[in-house]
């Protein structure tokens, strides 16, 4: 094998994943409108004293403080103690609320949720932010510390939907591509034995043809978003788009790696960039972390990042089986030669 094969587009590949890793965990900046002093643990049924700072007050709006929680397995449990909303006073900055957490089971932690609305609910909330997770004790072990601290706040994004532009002339000609690559394997190959892999390339080049054709990813995005705000879990999935997101790009990463050293005969390194390229953008596309969508979104001419990779990884596969079809159409013995 090529050194260029086993080494270096490993090595970029692997860069590429951890270039995507730190773009989807980067540390948000902290809320710059306001301070929040409290204790570092939640002590189930015993005062949460905490201070608010408010940078800029403003008459006419209302400040609200509620904890938020959720279980040993991450599910939320939404509002478990919820703060006297208090109007805000323009040349006052410190608000104080005090909360008790009820004990239940099911609290493993707990967040902050500060927010400021013109009425004092929730649905007229203009400024939002929340703190980091807090543990949640039943009583204090003897090695806490618990003293009050500043906590690390962050603004909450609503993050609207960023729509990722693919017209359908567009997705048609991207499924042609596929359409094609799927001709090319199966012909480049008739007048001789077939290898091992080629119907399984041919199959998968006919399944992208047919789910580009039909949008299948945007349908699933979509089906996705709807069922979070059915649950009312809308607001709370961005640690599992991270997660997820992450999930998808080092598979999909590890698989091209280890295809690109491994395979027997050795699939071209366009085809297996077109593949995982494709199946990359689409699993990113539809897990709908809002940093991806931006750059997904971003307009070349046309057409959008989202819709210029698909067609850049489906002509690439295209190319590379092409060229493996011309290879061995010269060669007769290419075959018994491996």
């Amino acid at each position: 094998m090529s050194r260029v094969r086993t080494l270096l587009l490993p090595a970029a590949i692997a860069a590429g994943v951890v270039a995507v890793a730190v773009y989807v965990f980067r540390e948000a900046p902290p809320a710059a409108w306001l301070r929040v002093d409290a204790p570092t643990a939640v002590v189930v049924a015993q005062p949460f004293v905490a201070t608010v700072t408010l940078a800029e007050p403003r008459d006419g709006l209302f400040l609200n403080f509620d904890l938020h929680g959720r279980d040993a397995r991450r599910h939320p449990l939404r509002v478990v103690a919820a703060g006297s909303s208090q109007a805000v006073v323009a040349q006052s900055h410190c608000y104080t609320f005090s909360l008790i957490v009820p004990g239940r089971p099911d609290l493993a932690d707990a967040h902050a949720v500060i927010y400021v609305s013109t009425t004092g609910h929730w649905a007229d909330r203009v400024q939002v932010a929340h703190s980091k997770s807090l543990q949640v004790v039943w009583a204090v072990p003897d090695d806490m510390d618990t003293q009050v601290a500043p906590l690390i706040i962050h603004d909450q994004q609503s993050n609207p939907k960023i729509e990722l532009s693919s017209p359908p002339a567009v997705r048609i000609a991207i499924s042609a591509l596929w359409a094609a690559g799927a001709w090319v394997a199966i012909g480049g190959w008739r007048r001789r034995p077939i290898p091992r892999g080629i119907p399984a390339l041919a199959a998968i080049c006919l399944g992208l043809a047919l789910w580009e054709a039909f949008a299948l990813g945007a349908w699933i995005g979509e089906a996705a978003r709807t069922f979070a705000q059915a649950a009312d879990v809308y607001e709370d999935r961005r640690s599992f788009q991270q997660f997820a997101t992450m999930g998808t790009v080092c598979a999909l990463g590890g698989l091209a790696a280890l295809g690109l050293r491994r395979s027997r005969p050795r699939m071209p390194a366009a085809t297996l960039a077109g593949i995982v390229g494709y199946g990359a953008t689409e699993f990113a596309a539809m897990l709908s972390l809002h940093e991806i969508d931006a750059v997904l979104a971003t307009a070349f001419g046309p057409l959008s990042a989202a819709a210029a990779l698909r067609a850049l990884a489906a002509a690439l596969a295209l190319t590379g089986i092409a060229r493996q079809t011309r290879a061995a159409a010269l060669d007769p013995g290419i075959e018994a030669a491996r």
